[in-house]
């Protein structure tokens, strides 16, 4: 006898009684639970779908079950898509009242499982099919998901990580306090003409879509300008771009007016404060909105008094610095986004980025396509690794929609395209790109943020490659995303390894931005600060900014309230010691709002009391063209080393100082302090005498 009132079950598995309770919704969490058990998978970040199927032994003379690995290629996988079947069933099965309704994301991933299982299905019954002596045979699901072999599907066998057998770790108590009140930073910039943007956008048309770029935010870049031993911050915006000098205890004086020039642009993306004609003043380099971007020259006066246009266009977005030619002069790679609303499916349709050539009396010559520099991808942040270790800076770009980017350089001035080869072709919405060394090989690692949440990144693909995603709110409310940040950990002479689980907590990171590797607690270990946030108001929101602390080699989420995880939209992050402490404080850009200073106030309870900071710094008369693309290297007697690669324009819309601070334990001491240049020469530099809690700077000479 079969009943007709429907039932409804917990998680857990006991019957609700619909009489007296009410009839649950089910999530997305409860349809990845359920899903899993009755069609255990795999989905690799290229889309393609891996299975396990298991023999169970015929007799027991077996020692053991005997487990094969399926794999079904993504593309087969999107032409099931395309026909939208899982949706046709899907919608035939919720015909039926008595169904507990799902919520939106469990109904995108309900769809999602339903087509993989199909795509499954089709597979084996051809192979039964193309198997069988009578080609007429009946298929039967049950003949598919079970076969005579006695084959079924289970789980994937993953080992167990390291610090799972484990508690989390304790975390020492890191801190931060919000200065920006009493910095006078917040002054001017207010974030006035973003929120009229962001007003437009919730009152817009969603068929209009999204022009992405606009919300992208500003940067923030660091350097002692005046050199008085102060770091300064030069902070961009839109019609608030402000350069502030540092007069201690956290103290800003805005100098915009009595130093930058009439002719600066006002719509500042990403900004850095560098050398760049080699006289020892810093200069300003701005990447513009509204064209064309800039460089401003620092002279004598201290005064922006000399300006260059660059010929880019309104998708200009973020800028790396490096000398790709070894000819002594500095040289611009300067990414570009998309105009217009609607990246194609393949994210091959953005505004041509560009590379201009350094040379001499303040000249520079666009040579991207001479260069084989060619890239058309919507380009959010790049870095300038040796990715070979050859003493030949290449250049990584993160993609938005698309795969990421990996040129290197062929020495010959020009570049060649190797991130299939490479190992770092991710399609994750990459949003940033750092460089650090983890795994103590002296090669960079990169770190890449992304959406990791309910993305932009559609689960589905149109039926034409260069069919157009409309990016609209609609869409972005219903999408589901299977990638996430990656960390590409470095193999000499192989390519990079997919490192993400291996090296942080599992989790979601949000739709994350800026990222940046520091010591925060000064126990001779990189910590992790991360920038989160979308829009006030939209599908993502605001979030909490994240920090993670460095346990053993392994990254771990510190949830505790500590200053820097305030909830916002923030985008861009750079660390310097502003009030020479030895302690990294933070600054912050936000959309909408205004930046953000902290302090590092982390106590005598955790490390941090008990070191001793040795901090590096370079001469006036040591070159950026020798600075940028070297490494800073400190072993200490224990055997522990950490490495700082200097970058000019890494991470998101960001630049910190051209320095770097090494907190020496109490416990231990410097074995050795080395500068290790673009070409690979290991220079040992003079050991400084630690005494107490003081920063020592050992400059280099040229």
């Amino acid at each position: 006898e079969v009943s007709t009132s429907p039932q409804y079950f917990r998680i857990d598995g006991r019957t609700i009684d619909s009489r007296s309770e009410t009839p649950p919704i089910l999530t997305s969490a409860y349809v990845f639970d359920s899903s899993e058990t009755v069609f255990p998978r795999h989905t690799d970040i290229r889309g393609d779908l891996h299975l396990w199927l298991r023999k169970v032994p015929s007799n027991t003379s077996q020692q053991k079950n005997q487990t094969y690995h399926l794999r079904l290629n993504g593309p087969d996988l999107d032409a099931v898509r395309d026909t939208t079947l899982h949706w046709q069933m899907m919608r035939n099965v919720y015909r039926d009242p008595t169904l507990p309704p799902l919520d939106p994301f469990a109904a995108e991933l309900l769809a999602e499982r339903t087509s993989e299982m199909l795509w499954f299905l089709i597979y084996r019954g051809s192979q039964l099919v193309s198997n069988a002596a009578n080609q007429d045979a009946k298929i039967t699901v049950a003949n598919l998901m079970f076969d005579s072999a006695q084959y079924s599907l289970v789980p994937r066998e993953i080992s167990a990580p390291e610090h799972d057998t484990r508690d989390l770790p304790k975390f020492t108590p890191i801190h931060f306090e919000d200065v920006t009140a009493q910095s006078g930073i917040s002054q001017t910039c207010t974030g006035e003409w973003e929120k009229k943007l962001l007003g437009r956008f919730r009152s817009a048309d969603e068929h209009a879509g999204i022009d992405l770029q606009s919300f992208a935010g500003s940067g923030v870049a660091v350097g002692d300008i005046n050199s008085d031993g102060l770091l300064d911050l030069f902070i961009g915006g839109q019609d608030c771009s402000r350069l502030f000098f540092n007069l201690g205890d956290f103290r800003f004086e805005d100098r915009s007016e009595q130093l930058l020039p009439k002719e600066m642009g006002k719509t500042v993306r990403h900004p850095l404060l560098i050398d760049l004609d080699n006289d020892g003043r810093l200069d300003l380099v701005l990447v513009q909105e509204v064209p064309p971007s800039q460089i401003l020259y620092q002279g004598r006066s201290g005064k922006f008094d000399t300006v260059v246009n660059l010929p880019t266009d309104s998708a200009a977005q973020n800028v790396s610095v490096f000398d790709y030619d070894h000819d002594g002069f500095l040289d611009l790679f300067v990414g570009q986004y998309g105009i217009g609303f609607e990246p194609s499916i393949a994210g091959r349709n953005g505004s041509a980025s560009l590379l201009f050539q350094g040379q001499a009396k303040r000249k520079f010559q666009e040579v991207s396509k001479r260069a084989g520099l060619i890239t058309t991808g919507w380009s959010l942040a790049s870095a300038t690794p040796d990715i070979n270790n050859d003493g030949w800076l290449d250049l990584f770009i993160a993609n938005d929609f698309g795969e990421d980017e990996l040129f290197l350089n062929n020495r010959d001035g020009t570049f060649r395209s190797v991130a299939d080869e490479y190992n770092v072709n991710d399609r994750g919405n990459g949003m940033s790109a750092t460089l650090v060394d983890l795994n103590n090989d002296l090669l960079p690692d990169i770190y890449v943020s992304t959406i990791d949440t309910f993305s932009k990144q559609i689960s589905f693909k149109l039926p034409k490659p260069n069919d157009l995603i409309p990016m609209t709110t609609r869409i972005l409310s219903s999408s589901f995303s299977l990638a996430g940040n990656q960390f590409h950990l470095s193999k000499a002479g192989h390519p990079y390894q997919s490192a993400i689980a291996k090296i942080f907590e599992t989790g979601d990171r949000g739709w994350g931005w800026s990222a940046n590797f520091v010591d925060l607690d000064n126990d001779f270990d990189l910590d992790f600060v991360l920038a989160t946030g979308w829009l006030q108001g939209s599908l993502a929101g605001e979030q909490a900014n994240q920090l993670f602390e460095n346990i053993d080699g392994r990254l771990y989420l510190n949830e505790a309230p500590n200053g820097f995880n305030f909830v916002g939209s923030s985008r861009a992050i750079a660390a310097g010691d502003f009030d020479n402490d030895g302690k990294t404080d933070l600054v912050v850009t936000n959309f909408a709002d205004v930046p953000r200073i902290f302090r590092n106030t982390t106590t005598s309870a955790g490390a941090i009391s008990n070191e001793r900071v040795v901090r590096l710094r370079f001469d006036d008369r040591f070159p950026p063209s020798k600075i940028i693309g070297s490494k800073a290297l400190a072993i200490l007697q224990s055997g522990k080393q950490q490495v700082h690669f200097f970058q000019a324009g890494e991470s998101y819309l960001s630049q910190s100082p051209f320095e770097t601070q090494f907190a020496i334990p109490k416990n231990d001491t410097l074995r050795e302090l080395s500068f290790i240049s673009a070409e690979g020469q290991r220079i040992p530099l003079k050991l400084p005498e630690l005494n107490g809690n003081i920063v020592i700077s050992a400059q280099i000479l040229e």
